[in-house]
């Protein structure tokens, strides 16, 4: 069996947990189910910076996916994807609303090259609990760097108190 997970390392380089993919990419030609098997687990990780939560590539077009993170205490959102060209516009405001909706930092890292005849774009990212960009790479291999205030998000929270305003009884999922 193969899957599709990313492990999370803590400071020391020890496994502190991970995430497996959990909504394959059976779309635009590719079918990721014929050689991955989806997770079936939405983990939070407790580190020592605050809950983080893990999504992977695909997973960016599952709003209820960065919900439940967000439901689940996630504050920091890492996802490690292999998004292809041309579809950067979609990646932009995928990744920027994933932030915005959850009132989450989102840090968005994409792959930049070409391999086996796919492009990918690169345009890794870290955007704020407003959604907005603090650091983007350009159209080439980069590093990003940022800084992530947790102060900065709780306070947009208790102004913004989304998450207190959800009525769950009323929404058919």
């Amino acid at each position: 069996n193969r899957y599709n997970t990313s492990i999370l390392f803590d400071r020391g380089g020890n496994i502190a947990g991970s995430y497996t993919k959990t909504h394959l990419f059976d779309a635009l030609g590719f079918k990721e189910s014929d050689i991955s098997i989806p997770g079936e687990r939405i983990p939070v990780f407790k580190t020592d910076f605050g809950k983080i939560g893990i999504t992977i590539c695909y997973d960016l077009r599952f709003p209820e996916l960065y919900r439940t993170l967000a439901l689940k205490g996630a504050k920091i959102i890492f996802v490690p994807s292999a998004f292809i060209s041309p579809r950067m516009d979609h990646w932009d405001i995928l990744v920027r609303s994933a932030a915005l909706q959850n009132l989450n930092y989102v840090v968005a890292l994409n792959l930049f090259g070409e391999y086996k005849g796919i492009k990918f774009f690169g345009r890794s990212m870290i955007v704020d609990p407003w959604g907005i960009p603090l650091s983007i790479a350009s159209d080439k291999e980069s590093i990003v760097y940022g800084n992530l205030d947790l102060e900065y998000l709780e306070e947009i929270r208790k102004h913004l108190p989304v998450f207190k305003h959800r009525k769950p009884e009323l929404y058919e999922l």
